[in-house]
């Protein structure tokens, strides 16, 4: 059961502050929206105005916490890219809006769903939907893992997490071909949105 109004409070403060219940309003300039709501050990579901939905279990939390979402798109680097994992072989293109759950490290007893969005027109040359996945990392980190992740429809891809962090929808291109670069491809070939084609 979520305390107060079942509506999401969009605020502008740090994560690290609990949201307190109010009307939406428009945060600071370059400062991410950030949906707030206090959730107790009966559970509740917590969802955002850009499509996120956080359903979190009876038993989950041992006291009432107030859960944050904010939308963090500088979690990722500016070219869309990343290996996952880390230091492996395959480029992974970032598909959605990263999402930053918090309290940062927030840990549940048993695991929470987390339902985001992700944009089918980012999909890589030849990708569909059953490709994308969802990554997490730490705040301030590029060492994402991939999840398990489940279709939860045409636009949106969901996971269990035990914990808090940055989740971000991804998608390989097909076939494992990633690429950052022209130069990353073999010759004859070009890199179009992170997958090698022939040129």
């Amino acid at each position: 059961r979520l305390q107060g109004d079942w509506s999401s409070d969009v605020c502008s403060s740090d994560l690290g502050a609990a949201g307190a219940s109010g009307a939406a309003g428009s945060g600071a300039a370059g400062a991410a929206a950030t949906t707030s709501q206090l959730v107790d050990t009966t559970g509740g579901t917590v969802t955002t105005a850009d499509g996120v939905t956080l359903v979190v279990p009876a038993g989950a939390l041992s006291a009432a916490t107030t859960l944050t979402v904010a939308s963090d798109p500088t979690a990722v680097p500016s070219t869309g890219m990343l290996m996952v994992p880390t230091g492996g072989t395959t480029t992974a293109i970032v598909v959605g809006t990263p999402f930053l759950f918090g309290p940062e490290g927030q840990t549940f007893a048993s695991s929470v769903t987390i339902t985001i969005p992700f944009d089918s027109s980012k999909l890589p040359s030849g990708a569909t939907a059953s490709s994308v996945f969802i990554a997490t990392a730490p705040m301030g980190s590029s060492s994402f893992a991939k999840l398990s992740t489940n279709i939860a429809d045409a636009t949106h891809v969901s996971t269990l997490a035990s914990h808090f962090s940055v989740y971000v929808p991804l998608a390989y291109p097909p076939g494992g071909t990633g690429c950052t670069s022209n130069a990353t491809c073999a010759a004859g070939m070009v890199c179009v949105n992170g997958a090698c084609q022939a040129g």
